[in-house]
């Protein structure tokens, strides 16, 4: 025998009713950007859906940690999930040379020109002045004083709404003369101070944070060269990050409400290849008739029969149904009663 069988206790109407006992879970979309714990009129238990980024820390209200709860007393249910999105700039470091980022320098190997950038291991390579190496390739700029206010590297990215993000960057003064000041740019808007880099000397890392507006999706993140001095503004540029832990939340209300049917039992066994289930009410009011529907991944249902019910009654009735042909593996079933009106819910 190759199936299993597992009951979903599952009766919904239109009339947003959740029943006890049910199963709460964390949905979260591709964006990654909200997360989903269905609508007030969810009876049905949804396994826990997650994108390529797995939330890192799941909190319920409850206390719980875990990707789903049950519950069992009505009121508001609230879940808080955090996760690390990694660095979201492309090429960054400038391992793939010099690509995936816009700038107004000139792309040259002549950096004895000011306003010429190069993608490079070694700046006295490229200027008789010039001193300073990295750990692989980067970015070396000679900002003169014409090229005062450029934007030296730019690039738009998707973010989430009213998130925290971290901008950072390292750094070193490339010559042995007035250092560069750079300062960040987001959305064309000038975001936290303006930084006068290091003296000539090694490497510094600079950090700044910056908070996306209600609904922005997206951000255009410039570093931008604020001096024009005469001489120096020499610098090296590398390991460019944006990053950010994405905090997200939602709440699900869960009522008592009465039902059009009182179930008392709802069961299921596999005999000889086929699905026999087993239901039994104690009363009904207006059940024109029960849809019996099946799932494979308690997300995608088909309906297997539907079974006539007893309209009005206050006695109990016992109900049959046989799925002669289950699915390979687990087999989950799910009751939906549906009005003499014809009222259908919608099942998830």
């Amino acid at each position: 025998m190759n199936e299993r069988v597992n009951i979903v206790f599952a009766i919904e109407r239109p009339s947003a009713v959740v029943h006890l006992g049910v199963l709460v879970s964390l949905r979260i979309p591709s964006l990654n950007c909200a997360i989903d714990l269905g609508r007030i009129s969810r009876t049905l238990a949804t396994r826990s859906r997650s994108t390529d980024r797995q939330a890192s820390v799941t909190t319920w209200g409850t206390g719980a940690g875990s990707a789903s709860i049950i519950v069992n007393t009505p009121g508001t249910y609230t879940c808080q999930v955090t996760y690390p999105t990694g660095n979201l700039i492309t090429n960054g470091n400038f391992s793939s040379g010099n690509n995936g980022f816009n700038t107004d320098f000139n792309y040259s190997s002549t950096l004895v020109t000011d306003g010429n950038y190069y993608i490079g291991t070694n700046a006295a390579s490229y200027h008789p002045q010039f001193v300073g190496t990295g750990s692989g390739n980067f970015m070396i700029v000679n900002s003169g004083w014409p090229s005062a206010h450029f934007n030296v590297w730019c690039q738009t990215m998707n973010v989430c709404p009213e998130q925290t993000y971290t901008l950072s960057y390292r750094v070193r003064t490339i010559s042995n003369s007035q250092p560069a000041r750079l300062q960040w740019w987001v959305g064309g808007t000038m975001s936290g101070p303006e930084v006068t880099l290091p003296s000539f000397g090694g490497w510094q890392t600079v950090s700044h944070s910056w908070t996306s507006g209600v609904g922005q999706t997206t951000a255009s993140f410039c570093l931008k060269v604020m001096s024009g001095d005469g001489v120096g503004n020499d610098f090296g540029l590398d390991d460019i990050s944006i990053s950010s832990t994405v905090v997200l939340s939602d709440q699900v209300e869960v009522l008592v409400n009465t039902l059009p049917i009182e179930l008392v039992s709802f069961t299921g066994e596999a005999i000889m290849g086929r699905i026999h289930l087993h239901w039994r009410t104690a009363s009904e009011q207006n059940n024109d008739h029960f849809r019996l529907l099946r799932s494979a991944d308690l997300e995608n249902w088909e309906e297997v029969i539907r079974v006539q019910g007893a309209g009005n009654s206050q006695t109990g009735q016992d109900y049959h149904a046989v799925d002669g042909t289950p699915l390979f593996g687990s087999n989950y079933y799910t009751l939906v009663q549906v009005d003499l009106d014809g009222t259908r819910p919608t099942l998830r």
